[in-house]
This record gives structure tokens, sequence and C-alpha cells, in this order.
């Protein structure tokens, strides 16, 4: 059968025009990016989204914002203040210590001093535990950065107990400033302790230094660990709780490897490369303070 030049004509002219519509319609399908183009470009997810990954500290406490301000130019400014204006000198120390230290004493002075060097030393503590911490993260499954607060506070208890015990085990020299001096680190623990719960965000006793400066000698599941154990076991555990003196103030992190291992390492750290300079220079200091020399 003969077929119509005009039909035919027609027939390959529809044909052409449904090539070229199925080939412009491939085209745009890919310029579509791929889950691998390099341009791919990252859009919201719907329905049920992946899990998303929560930022572990990214807002610092009332308390980290005021340690942070503590270095050793501002020890020797708080000694050379307290000097010039004695009793009136109570921005640092805070009007609560009234009734629980001579603030009249010329060693309150060094008290201060001590203070404000223990203050920076806590900041140092906490600041190079989160950097250990951090590090270990790369290889352990970590959960969140240690909460800062609960931290500070048991290095602050730590910082003291590693001081006073030089004093009271005989390890300093004993001479005719040596009981005035133990005076004078008590004086400066009740001033660290109301300047940290001060600018803290909850109401801790000031017990709580007391009762940890007397787990570290007395309690019995500690009798068998080193100092830096005990402080070690007792910082985890109360990081764990998420717990400073009994008073909940963070949901915790418990069974945290990442933070463990950061501990047990960064303490030997700490006490070999600052806590012992301090141990050492601040009965040096408190004598210097009465020989005159600062």
């Amino acid at each position: 059968m003969r077929i119509n030049d005009g039909v035919l004509f027609g027939f390959l002219l529809f044909c052409l025009v449904a090539l070229i519509w199925t080939a412009r319609r491939g085209n745009k399908k890919s310029n579509i990016p791929d889950g691998n183009h390099p341009n791919r470009r990252a859009v919201p997810l719907t329905g049920r989204q992946a899990p998303r990954k929560t930022e572990s500290h990214d807002v610092s406490t009332k308390l980290e914002v005021f340690l942070r301000s503590f270095d050793l130019d501002i020890v020797h400014s708080i000694y050379k203040t307290s000097i010039t204006f004695g009793p009136q000198a109570k921005p640092f120390y805070q009007c609560r210590l009234e009734g629980k230290v001579n603030l009249k004493s010329e060693d309150m002075a060094v008290a201060n001093a001590l203070s404000g060097w223990a203050m920076y030393l806590v900041y140092r503590f906490t600041s190079g535990l989160r950097k250990m911490q951090q590090d270990v993260q790369k290889a352990y499954d970590g959960q969140s950065l240690f909460p800062f607060d609960i931290v500070a506070f048991e290095a602050a208890v730590f910082i003291y107990d590693s001081v006073i015990r030089e004093y009271s085990e005989g390890r300093g020299s004993v001479d005719e400033y040596s009981m005035d001096y133990f005076e004078c680190l008590k004086n400066s623990l009740h001033t660290s302790a109301s300047i940290m719960i001060d600018n803290s965000g909850f109401n801790l006793s000031e017990e709580f230094f007391i009762n940890r400066l007397a787990a570290y000698s007395y309690a019995e599941k500690f009798k068998s660990l080193s100092r830096d154990k005990k402080f070690c076991a007792l910082l985890i555990s109360s990081v764990n709780k998420g717990k400073v003196g009994g008073i909940r103030v963070h949901e915790g992190i418990p069974h945290d490897l990442a933070f463990q291992v950061a501990a047990e390492s960064y303490i030997p750290i700490f006490k070999s490369s600052l806590l012992d300079n301090f141990k050492e220079k601040a009965k040096e200091m408190y004598v210097a303070h009465h020989r005159g020399m600062l």
C-alpha cells in the first residue's frame, strides 16, 4: 500500500520533535547534582533527619569568665592594692569574709595574692584539661566537654590541699614564720572559697572546701591512693554525677572514657609544670613580705 507523502512527512516531523524533547529532558536531569557532585549544595532534610551533633561548650559560665581574667601580673597587682588600701580593698575578697578572717591583718595582703594565684592555677588546670580532653576525644568516643564549674571547684580544693600539706608535713622550711604562714594559708582558702562561690551560678556552701580537704586525709576508700589519684577519683565522680558539694549543677557525663583518660594524663602534667612551683613560691612570698623584700 502506498503511503501518502504528506502523512509520511508528518510522521517524520513528529518523531523529530519527540527526539528533541526527550534529549532536552535528559539534559535537565543531568544538571541536577548527585551525591558526589562537587558543587552539590546542602538542602534541609525533611521527615526523619540525621542526628545533629550538639556543641559541648558554646557558652562560658560566669565563673569561667571571672577566672579567665587572672594572670601572674594580676596577682602582683592584688598584693600591691591590698598593701595600699588595707581592709578597704574589698572588691577582691568580698564582705562575706568578715567574721571568718582578720581583714585588718597585714598578712591579708599575702593571703589575697595567694588567692589570686590559686585562681590563676584553677583556670590553667580547667583550660588545660579541656584541651587534653579534646585531643583524647579524637581517639575515643567521647560525649561532651566537662562542666567547667565542677572541675574548677575540685581543682581549687586540690591546689589548697597540696600547699597546706606541704606545710603540715614539714616539707617546707620551719622557721619563726611557719605558724603565721599556716594562718595565712587558711585565710587564703576562705578568700578563694568566697570569691568562687560569689562568682558561680549556684549557692554552694563553703563547707564544701573543708569537707573535701578532709576527704583527702580521712576518707576510708581513698586511704590507699596517692593524693593525685584521690583528686582524679573525686574529679571523675563529680563530673560523672554532675554534682559539686551535693548540688546538681549539670546533667553529668557518666562513663566518659575520654574524660577519664584526659584527667589521668593531665593531672601529673599540671602538678609538675605549675602546682609544684606554687607550693615552693607561696612560702617564699610570705617570708619576703615580712622581710620587706616585696
